[in-house]
C-alpha cells in the first residue's frame, strides 16, 4: 500500500517545463488538453511566466509559432470592422497588452484555488467548510475578473468615436467563439 502512494505521489508531480525551448512548448499546447492537471497549470505558468519576460513584438512572434495562439487575431479583426486609424491601434495593442499581463497573475491564482478545490473535494472526507471558503474565494476571483475586462473594455472604448464604440458593441453582440480568429459557429 505505501509503494502504491509513494507511485501515485511521483506519477502526480508536475512536469518541469523550464528546460524546453519556445518551439517544443508550442508543439505540446494541442497534446495538454489529457495531460493532467498539473502539467497542464505547470504548461500554462512556464508559457505566462515566458510571454511576461519578452517585449511585445518578440511576444506577437512567440505567439505566432505552429501550434501556438494567434493572439492579435482579435485585434486585425477590430482594426478591420471599426475602422481603426494607426493611432488607435497602436493605443488598442498596447491596452491589450497590459490587460493581457495583469490578468495572467488573476487566472494564475484562480486556478491555483480551482486545484485546491478539486483535491479538497477528492478526499475520502473532504473538510465541507473548507470547500465552502474555497468557492466563495473562487467566486470572488471571478468577481474581479470580471471587473478587470470591463475596466479594459472602457479604456479601449475611450479611444474610440461614437460610431466606432457602437460597432464595437455589435461585435459584442455577435462575438465569435473564443480562439477561432473571427469564424462563428452555430
Amino acid at each position: 500500500m505505501t509503494a502504491l502512494l509513494i507511485g501515485f505521489g511521483t506519477a502526480s508531480a508536475a512536469t518541469d517545463y523550464s528546460h524546453a525551448s519556445d518551439e517544443e512548448l508550442a508543439k505540446l499546447r494541442g497534446t495538454m488538453r489529457n495531460a493532467p492537471v498539473e502539467d497542464r497549470i505547470a504548461y500554462h505558468n512556464e508559457w505566462q511566466k515566458r510571454l511576461a519576460e519578452l517585449g511585445p513584438d518578440n511576444r506577437m512572434q512567440t505567439m505566432r509559432m505552429p501550434g501556438g495562439r494567434v493572439q492579435n487575431c482579435r485585434i486585425g479583426i477590430m482594426q478591420q470592422q471599426l475602422g481603426l486609424n494607426d493611432k488607435q491601434s497602436q493605443q488598442v495593442v498596447a491596452l491589450q497588452q497590459k490587460h493581457f499581463n495583469s490578468m495572467a497573475a488573476e487566472r494564475n491564482g484562480l486556478q491555483s484555488l480551482n486545484i485546491e478545490l478539486q483535491k479538497e473535494s477528492l478526499k475520502a472526507t473532504p473538510d465541507r467548510k473548507k470547500i465552502e471558503g474555497l468557492s466563495e474565494k473562487i467566486g470572488k476571483e471571478h468577481a474581479k475578473l470580471a471587473r478587470m475586462r470591463s475596466s479594459h473594455i472602457e479604456e479601449v472604448a475611450s479611444v474610440l468615436t461614437p460610431s466606432q464604440r457602437d460597432k464595437m458593441g455589435a461585435m459584442f453582440n455577435s462575438r465569435p467563439m473564443r480562439g477561432n480568429c473571427g469564424m462563428r459557429f452555430q
